[in-house]
């Protein structure tokens, strides 16, 4: 979890990120993944509490990926983030074969508590 956008280059270099705080200007979940396949789809999800949450689920990747950088979350738009524990997960989706459906390959789960 980061307190704003991770940028790109800053996780492939160090790995560091705002901290995620109860002022924070932004609630970002976001997962550096690695070895993508072409149809690949990319799941995540982010709970928390007074009813807080976001979905999304990307496109089919045109191509495999070496690594990819992927971040979901929300503005602040109260005084502070409302006090709890966040759970996140990302999922990656791939299809067998054609026609088929897809399954999950990958699960990462987090969580994060705020006070």
């Amino acid at each position: 979890f980061s307190g704003a956008v991770p940028d790109h280059n800053n996780l492939e270099r160090n790995h560091k990120v705002v901290a995620l705080k109860s002022s924070s200007p932004a609630l970002v979940f976001y997962a550096r993944l690695m070895n993508l396949r072409k149809g690949d789809r990319i799941r995540v999800s982010v709970r928390g509490p007074e009813g807080f949450k976001v979905d999304n689920k990307t496109k089919p990747l045109e191509r495999s990926k070496a690594v990819q950088s992927i971040f979901t979350g929300k503005k602040l738009k109260a005084a502070r983030w409302p006090a709890g524990r966040y759970r996140a997960a990302v999922a990656v989706l791939r299809r067998p074969g054609k026609g088929q459906a897809a399954k999950i390959v990958a699960v990462r789960k987090m969580a994060a508590e705020l006070r």
